[in-house]
């Protein structure tokens, strides 16, 4: 009897320091996964922030850009199309008043020549009228001399 609980207390201790054994190399096993698991998740997740910081720095300043460049142009096409309209308005006023005075020469010019022609005209009139007058006063000469027409030229 005495062997035998001493054979049995030799196999449950060492069948205990063989679960304590397998126990300590599984929970050394589970604490270096969760170790390595917790370092590889924080270790992502450090990289995924930072990436997720890269990226909105990224399109933060793409945007800002954007907005600067696109907020340049349209001020540049802006004063672009006032100096266009401004140089539009100043021509226009420019060119009407060259018309006006182009109009107002070409009036100048017709009343010129309208009174040239008028006085053309009366001096037309005037010698055809005196020729006229002539032509009488040299037949009323003829018929009181009896002299024919030809023989006074002649004469």
């Amino acid at each position: 009897d005495a062997f035998l609980s001493a054979f049995l207390a030799a196999f449950l201790a060492s069948l205990d320091a063989a679960f304590s054994a397998f126990f300590a190399s599984l929970s050394a096993f589970f604490f270096s996964f969760a170790a390595a698991f917790s370092a590889a998740f924080s270790a992502f997740f450090f990289s995924f922030s930072a990436f997720l910081a890269a990226f909105s720095a990224f399109f933060f300043s793409f945007f800002a850009a954007f907005s600067t460049a696109f907020s340049a142009f349209f001020f540049s096409f802006s004063a672009f199309l006032a100096a266009f309209s401004a140089f539009f308005l100043s021509f226009s006023a420019a060119f009407s008043a060259f018309l006006a005075s182009l109009s107002a020469l070409f009036r100048f010019l017709s009343s010129f020549f309208l009174s040239f022609s008028a006085l053309f005209l009366s001096l037309i009139c005037f010698f055809l009228s005196s020729s006229f007058s002539h032509s009488l006063f040299i037949l009323s000469i003829s018929s009181s001399t009896s002299i024919p027409l030809g023989l006074h030229w002649q004469a």
